[in-house]
């Protein structure tokens, strides 16, 4: 099963990078939601969601509130390609 999950790091609370501001981190999630087989996907999203949920509640990380963005690639390698190319040039992830 194809998942694609990008992650933001960072390097210190005073550093910032693409995609991490004074309020926020994004973190970016290419998945299959609703193509073949996307059970595994599905919980994989519920779960990064309640954990990121967790951690904003605590206070986020150094103060910055964690924010995803979800794209549903349907399983299709072509589709995820476009949406990595978005995520980085376009929502600046």
């Amino acid at each position: 099963m194809k998942i694609f999950i990008a992650t933001l790091l960072f390097c210190s609370s005073t550093f910032a990078e693409v995609g991490v501001t004074t309020e926020k981190i994004l973190i970016c999630e290419i998945a299959n939601l609703t193509g073949s087989s996307p059970g595994k996907s599905i919980r994989l999203r519920e779960g990064s969601a309640a954990y990121f949920q967790k951690i904003n509640k605590a206070g986020g990380v150094f103060g910055r509130k964690i924010e995803t963005i979800v794209y549903d690639d349907k399983y299709d390698s072509k589709l995820a390609l476009e949406f990595a190319n978005k995520l980085i040039n376009v929502d600046k992830v």
